[in-house]
């Protein structure tokens, strides 16, 4: 069965190899109009760890495990206590994960079968008619097979070309992301949260060396902002620069690491979810990850979520080999209740953050 997914991501990536595991065919078009290069930490929950793990990914679960550092503590400063005073969370059988992007993403792609991966490529059109589905790029020639799966993220382009409304909120916070070079902030796995018990204000945790040997830490700071039209919203995600007074209060070592940060590697934008869809497959395509049910950042659930997609439809495929209808239907009915309660989880726990 020949399965195209559209979106090279984190979930795209993790989908294709999902799928290739189980003997399907598949292409990914990697339809990022950004660079990968933007790099900033990710933190994998113990849920993200198991999910390859229990689905046969033996060797990709121990090359990310060893690529990334255990969390060692989290350490919560809230408006009182930033000047020392701290509260250790309890750790768990197992800890989360912090990990660069570009790791991640090399070892999705280093896993994939080679020639997997077409790059650089601009969705046009997406053609079904009579189980098959064709799909149009600029420049060169289409694809046809018989699945598509929608991993192309928050701002979907195959969303738009299914005509599947899904308009974005937003939850009135900005964000300011990067990697800085740090050898003695933050080091060995360590956590750190910034705020109060409503207000989260800065994340920044360990994240090692980069391939340089270089130590680094991943930092985000929150500002909330006011709520913004969609005719303002390209402005209001390229400006590098902030407000007055987002600092203030924070630590004069997180504040210096900070201001010492390389600009052109700190990537802005706002914190979006969107209302659960009704359905996630809509014909023969199936949406996955943020193009299906984006979610507010503040509890790293949209790596697990994506991966617990990919595998949920390649069981469902198994489960239905001769009859593509019924596996997607199995797929809807097993994630469609999952994601919707995550979004709504989400969404409160955003509100009180």
């Amino acid at each position: 069965m020949p399965i195209a997914v559209v979106g090279g991501g984190v979930t795209g990536l993790f989908t294709a190899l999902v799928l290739q595991q189980r003997g399907y065919q598949v292409t990914v078009f990697d339809t990022t109009t950004r660079p990968h290069s933007a790099d900033y930490g990710l933190c994998l929950s113990p849920a993200a760890q198991l999910t390859p793990l229990l689905c046969g990914l033996v060797d990709f679960t121990q090359a990310l495990l060893t690529a990334g550092l255990s969390q060692s503590e989290t350490l919560f400063f809230d408006a009182d206590s930033i000047d020392g005073n701290t509260e250790e969370s309890s750790s768990g059988l197992i800890t989360p994960l912090q990990i660069r992007s570009s790791m991640l993403l090399g070892l999705l792609r280093s896993s994939l079968q080679p020639q997997t991966i077409i790059p650089d490529v601009v969705l046009q059109g997406v053609h079904q008619q009579r189980g098959r589905i064709e799909l149009e790029f600029a420049g060169r020639r289409g694809w046809q097979g018989e699945l598509l799966n929608a991993a192309d993220g928050l701002h979907s382009r195959t969303l738009d070309l299914l005509e599947v409304e899904r308009p974005l909120i937003d939850l009135g916070q900005r964000f300011w992301r990067a990697l800085a070079d740090d050898g003695s902030v933050l080091r060995g796995g360590v956590f750190h949260r910034y705020g109060s018990h409503d207000t989260l204000r800065l994340t920044a945790f360990d994240v090692g060396p980069d391939p340089c040997g270089c130590e680094q830490t991943h930092w985000c700071l929150f500002v909330a902002s006011p709520a913004v039209r969609r005719s303002e919203r390209l402005e209001s995600v390229t400006q590098r620069s902030f407000p007055p007074g987002a600092l203030q209060g924070l630590p004069e070592s997180i504040v210096q690491m900070i201001q010492l940060t390389d600009p052109s590697s700190i990537t802005t934008g706002r914190i979006m979810d969107a209302e659960p869809l009704d359905q996630l497959v809509y014909g023969n395509v199936a949406l996955f990850g943020d193009a299906a049910h984006p979610m507010a950042p503040t509890q790293a659930r949209g790596v697990s979520s994506g991966f617990e997609d990919a595998v949920v439809l390649a069981d469902s495929l198994d489960r239905h080999r001769h009859g593509l209808e019924a596996a997607l239907g199995d797929f809807q009915q097993r994630r469609l209740p999952v994601v919707k309660q995550q979004q709504r989880l989400s969404r409160q726990e955003q509100e009180v953050a």
